[in-house]
């Protein structure tokens, strides 16, 4: 069957539809000719603006405008008119299956873990070992062998490894530096990449159907495999003008911090976000900029009232690719386990991530080299896959034990000072 239209459908949180990127890229290298749509819901929209391997986005507004039995009917139909031939659905949830399968869209995959697996017509393994963009690209599998048999030029690709990442693991105040494959890391482990096993694949390359060929394949699709954005020159010319009308000169340091999350134990503490602030103006000679959504302003309002220095405040003040803009020009860029992580390692900036009640082993880790990771192994970490609204055990160990020297010393790594 040929496939000329494609539907990818990711109707979960930014950070989930950021990493969706590298899945978008390889799926227009996997099929240059064909219609690429990407299905999300309106808070997301902006991410994929500006992408050039995309052809369509469509929004579905579930929780909004759009909720209920009826509106979900009609984008049934708004998706069966399209006569796509292909979902791809990252999506775990029953919604995105069944909108598929009632689209009635030939073929659909998905991950056997999803909530919807019955409706898909193949199931790739949910891989928990895995950073969440190579899961992404295992959707990718079942059809790698025919495409290895039609192309001719992937029949001549030789093996090359996928570079490594690079992460420097702190814990407490003994710091040490790795430079390692991804797998390996001070405090835990992190998902290994993609690679082949068993020794050279070029003996396999004829038939097109061994793991290996996939492997080279995706090794080729995406030997950059870190996510990507891509703000307009109108969004650089707004961030350069919201920086400058807030002070910020061209030679500044700058600090970008993403003290936002939507749940409440994934967020390190409001004062010690604070006094990590004061200590990057008074003593590195830094400009911190809080970055978030409108939602954060409140708590980047909080956090400034109990600093003695003066940060600039932009939460609320952006959409999703006019942060971007403003990250590339950061150092460095502070964060919790939420989607400030994945924007910055999309505009390939260092990131120190504190990890509390999630682990970097779900797969949500920031991905590519140079980034550091904060975390404390405490016995009842984690909690749960995405966070709680309040600690289970009431002691809240996993944030109250990262310091605020320790996230210092990790920015000063990461400023080269």
């Amino acid at each position: 069957m040929t496939i000329k239209r494609i539907l990818i459908i990711q109707t979960a949180f930014l950070g989930d539809v950021i990493l969706c990127t590298t899945l978008i890229k390889a799926t227009r290298k996997l099929f240059p000719q064909s219609f690429i749509s990407f299905l999300l819901i309106p808070e997301t929209k902006n991410v994929l603006e500006n992408n050039p391997y995309l052809n369509e986005i469509i929004v579905f507004d579930k929780r909004g405008k759009e909720r209920g039995l009826k509106n979900f009917f009609k984008m049934v139909a708004k998706i069966k008119k399209r006569n796509f031939d292909l979902a791809i659905i990252p999506h775990r949830h029953l919604r995105s299956a069944l909108l598929s399968y009632l689209a009635k869209i030939p073929q659909r995959i998905g991950f056997n873990k999803s909530t919807g697996f019955f409706l898909l017509t193949q199931k790739v393994k949910y891989q928990k070992n895995l950073h969440e963009i190579d899961r992404n690209l295992h959707l990718l599998k079942p059809f790698i062998p025919d495409i290895l048999i039609q192309r001719e030029e992937i029949s001549s690709l030789t093996p090359h490894p996928i570079p490594p990442t690079d992460f420097v693991s702190l814990n407490s105040m003994n710091f040490t530096s790795f430079n390692l494959p991804q797998g390996e890391r001070g405090l835990s482990k992190l998902p290994p990449p993609l690679s082949a096993e068993g020794g050279s694949a070029s003996g396999r390359m004829g038939g097109g159907k061994g793991e290996g060929d996939y492997v080279i394949l995706l090794n080729f699709l995406a030997t950059d495999k870190i996510p990507e954005l891509f703000p307009s020159p109108q969004d650089f010319s707004y961030a350069q003008e919201l920086l400058l009308n807030s002070g910020i000169k061209g030679n500044d340091k700058m600090v970008g911090i993403a003290p936002g999350s939507i749940w409440a134990t994934k967020r390190w503490l409001p004062e010690r976000f604070a006094e990590v602030s004061d200590l990057l103006i008074k003593e590195a000679d830094a400009r911190v900029i809080f970055l978030g959504s409108k939602e954060d302003e409140k708590l980047c309002l909080e956090i400034a009232n109990l600093m003695q220095e003066k940060p600039v405040i932009l939460a609320g003040k952006t959409n999703i690719l006019q942060s971007a803009a403003i990250i590339s020009k950061c150092k460095v860029i502070l964060s919790n386990d939420s989607a400030p992580v994945h924007i910055a390692s999309a505009m390939k900036k260092p990131v120190v991530a504190i990890f509390g009640s999630t682990i970097p082993e779900f797969g949500f880790a920031p991905y590519g080299q140079g980034h550091i990771i904060i975390e404390k192994k405490i016995e009842c970490r984690p909690c749960g896959i995405h966070g709680k609204n309040k600690c289970p055990k009431k002691h809240f160990k996993c944030m109250t034990e990262i310091t605020t020297l320790e996230v210092f010393e990790a920015l000063l790594i990461k400023l080269g000072i």
